[in-house]
């Protein structure tokens, strides 16, 4: 029995050590899909910028890009701080503003447009970003 703990009183390893060299690794599909989300985020973002206008949702953006929608507001929240619907958000807003340029657009046309569902989501969104009615822009830009 004493032979068999001696490696406890002489510090040897009970099993010779074995050594290998890396041929090369693999790469799991997390860690590469993790490394793409900046990627697919910028994907999605010229996706919207192109196609917020046209009814997109969510769900719209993420099947273009490949993916889940969870697994893209992940990325949206990691690499931009902000999520897709309100990149949508943000990209019908902008369209808004453009279209506010001409003074003979009424706001409710200008509404469904950008295809923001009514004229007093759109007003109210507008005033949440921008600080003022869509009508004072108007009369500012007028000036």
């Amino acid at each position: 029995m004493r032979a068999i703990f001696s490696h406890l009183e002489t510090g040897a390893p009970l099993v010779p050590e074995f050594f290998a060299g890396v041929a090369g690794f693999a790469e799991r599909r997390s860690t590469c899909d993790a490394s793409r989300s900046g990627e697919r985020v910028n994907r999605a973002r010229n996706f919207i910028r192109l196609h917020a206008t046209e009814g997109i949702a969510p769900p719209d953006v993420a099947r273009h890009v490949g993916g889940t929608l969870r697994y893209l507001e992940s990325g949206f929240r990691t690499v931009l701080g902000t999520t897709v619907k309100a990149e949508l958000r943000e990209a019908r807003l902008q369209a808004a503003v453009r279209l506010l340029e001409d003074i003979e657009t009424p706001l409710g046309e200008i509404a469904a447009r950008v295809c923001f569902g009514t004229s007093g989501g759109l007003m109210n969104a507008f005033r949440r970003r921008f600080g003022c009615s869509m009508h004072e822009w108007r009369s500012i830009r007028r000036r």
